[in-house]
């Protein structure tokens, strides 16, 4: 019964739920069908011949069932590498608002009402949410599996004038997306303009600066972040430099691989025969 289309059909149906199964992608179910798959053909192999030495065509046949299984194995540890191949860069684009008031002295120079802003950042598409409700849903930067790889300047940029921020300035920022699209970000962090603090926040698809002195009062800047996937730019894949955790099986696939070489090995047990050679003068 190895890998007969009964057993791969009853372990689709165990294992997947809207494109899952147990917290693995549909990609890497596919290769866990695709390594019993492979594996019963081994035990097909045992079959298909009709050599007088038919015992080692049993016992040749259980090698090549480890072999394939093996091979199918060291298929899926090389393509699961944590979300790796499914991070994405992206460029994104915000603004003052036109009129005086949405931005003051002493910021109104050298910013004005109008400017333009660019920055970039790093998602994992495999954490978009697909769902609503709730319509607005956060993902934080951190839960990126390989963030601590990922430079905090390509994780997330913001070019505000002559003023860089990154990552590094807000570990604990977060990408807002509404029903599934981009919504802006949640980004607080600090700068200092001729001796005075500023609280520079990002809600969501709003920019605001405030005087740290007096955090409840009027904003001394109003702008905002041009949400929507079709504000995104230069969309790209994205390798991380170095390492990426993903390389370390995860335990839903180490009890995969466990299953399936102790059905192997429970197969080629069963299956093995001894061979004994006559031979005539």
């Amino acid at each position: 019964m190895f890998a007969s289309p009964a057993f791969v059909f009853s372990i689709t149906r165990a294992l997947s739920h809207n494109g899952t199964s147990c917290g693995f992608p549909s990609s890497r179910l596919n290769k866990t069908l695709l390594i019993l798959t492979l594996a019963g053909k081994g035990r097909a192999s045992n079959h298909s011949s009709n050599s007088v030495e038919s015992g080692m065509i049993d016992h040749h046949g259980g090698i090549y069932m480890l072999r394939s299984f093996a091979t199918a194995t060291l298929l899926l540890l090389t393509t699961t590498t944590a979300h790796a191949a499914s991070y994405v860069q992206a460029n994104f684009s915000a603004g003052i608002h036109n009129g005086d008031a949405n931005v003051k002295d002493p910021l109104r120079n050298p910013y004005f009402q109008g400017q333009q802003f660019t920055g970039n950042f790093v998602y994992d598409a495999d954490l978009v949410p697909t769902s609503s409700p709730p319509n607005f849903q956060n993902v934080m930067f951190s839960s990126i599996a390989d963030i601590a790889n990922i430079p905090a300047a390509d994780a997330f940029k913001f070019n505000f004038g002559d003023i860089t921020f990154t990552l590094a300035d807000d570990p604990n920022a977060m990408i807002q997306y509404n029903k599934g699209k981009f919504n802006g970000f949640f980004f607080n962090t600090t700068f200092n303009f001729e001796g005075a603090n500023y609280l520079f926040q990002l809600n969501g698809g709003t920019l605001t600066v405030v005087s740290e002195a007096n955090p409840y009062g009027s904003p001394v800047m109003s702008g905002y972040v041009n949400i929507g996937n079709g504000n995104l730019t230069n969309v790209t894949p994205y390798s991380v430099p170095g390492p990426v955790n993903g390389a370390v099986p995860e335990p839903a696939t180490w009890a995969m691989m466990l299953m399936g070489f102790g059905l192997v090995g429970g197969a080629m047990r069963t299956r093995r025969r001894t061979t004994v050679k006559f031979k005539f003068a």
